[in-house]
């Protein structure tokens, strides 16, 4: 009986551990900000529902801008897919802004994608394996 019990307390932490390890800190840097002021804003998106704002993202995070850029760490991330979307919100009201002629006037960028040459990109094209302890993405803003 003593045997059991052990062999099964190294069963359910093999389990605890190999969950433990499906996770990671995943950290984004993003630079290119035209000033500043404002806020940089992160957003790790999970699936096309997200990318296409239909529901929020996964994960989302403002903050300051220093030296014209921001870093978010994401801790305790499932690994899977993702796309990363960011912007420079300069006026504070949580929203890209455009122009008069539908363009954006604040900076943004997405993961894997030149936004300058792919204005239609899709959540396939912009995705990203995240399968470590720590992954960093540095990210420039268009």
């Amino acid at each position: 009986m003593k045997n059991i019990t052990f062999t099964a307390l190294c069963l359910a932490s093999s389990v605890v551990s190999a969950q433990a390890t499906n996770k990671g800190t995943l950290s984004v840097t993003v630079n290119g900000a035209q000033s500043n002021k404002g806020t940089i804003e992160i957003h790790v998106i999970a699936n096309k529902a997200q990318f296409d704002n239909e529901i929020p993202a996964s994960l989302i995070c403002r903050k300051e801008v220093e030296v014209t850029k921001a870093r978010c760490d994401f801790k305790d991330v499932l690994h899977g897919k993702y796309s990363i979307f960011t912007f420079h919100d300069e006026n504070l009201n949580r929203t890209i802004d455009f122009d008069m002629l539908g363009q954006p006037s604040e900076r943004l960028s997405m993961s894997g994608i030149d936004l300058s040459q792919n204005n239609s990109p899709t959540f396939e094209q912009s995705q990203f394996d995240f399968s470590s302890q720590h992954a960093q993405i540095f990210l420039q803003l268009q």
